[in-house]
């Protein structure tokens, strides 16, 4: 299946159980929370008013430590629903020696020829 195919059909009602590797691709700490609990706009259909107010706040917010308390409590509310199960959690880490850097680094760097970025950095 082609990975359009697939990523359509992620939340259809005649294909419920699905999996996937989901992680960040931007540095806000609210990404993963809007995209799998958003009414309307996540895998799983799930739907809950006051998950939904408290991403809307957080998305607004300026100071960062009321978004993240935010941020969690919309992830403590939805828990209680169980949305998703997750099967595990996946980690991944990059690092270079101080001697190497990257042109163009991103969170997307890997979705590139990220090996032609790099460069002497010393």
């Amino acid at each position: 299946m082609a990975l359009s195919q697939w990523l359509n059909d992620l939340g259809n009602t005649k294909n419920p159980l699905n999996f996937m590797w989901y992680f960040n691709t931007t540095p806000d700490p609210a990404e993963l929370v809007s995209y799998l609990l958003v009414s309307g706009a996540n895998p799983a259909n799930y739907k809950n008013g006051s998950v939904d107010s408290l991403i809307s706040q957080a998305l607004v917010e300026t100071d960062a430590a009321k978004r993240a308390d935010l941020i969690l409590q919309s992830q403590q509310v939805a828990a209680a629903d169980l949305p998703y199960l997750p099967l595990w959690w996946g980690r991944s880490l990059t690092s270079f020696a101080d001697t190497i850097g990257a042109k163009n680094f991103t969170s997307y760097i890997f979705e590139s020829p990220w090996a032609s970025f790099l460069y002497s950095a010393s």
